[in-house]
């Protein structure tokens, strides 16, 4: 279990991942996310269609884009879905 997000990327690695990592992608959680600790890139895309716990909507979605040297990562609100607006934010990250 990778929840909570915020707890320190040196127990979340030691106790879960076991390896070291540049780039932690997570979900279940249902609330978007981009964060670099610890020199490691932390991104939950939310959820596309049950955003932040709400009724049903449309939520977020997540692209990561990897080239050498370079690491793009975006969330993205899909939009709004009638007579319920979506709670996401739009997040980015940028190391080029």
């Amino acid at each position: 279990d990778l929840e909570p997000e915020d707890r320190p990327i040196n127990y979340l690695i030691e106790n879960y991942i076991k390896v070291p990592v540049d780039i932690k992608i997570s979900g279940h959680t249902h609330f978007e996310r981009i964060a670099f600790r610890d020199n490691v890139l932390q991104l939950n895309p939310g959820s596309s269609n049950f955003p932040h716990l709400l009724s049903t909507r449309l939520g977020t979605v997540a692209l990561l884009k990897l080239e050498p040297g370079v690491i793009n990562a975006e969330v993205l609100p899909l939009g709004d879905t009638p007579d319920r607006p979506n709670p996401g934010t739009r997040l980015s990250y940028d190391r080029s």
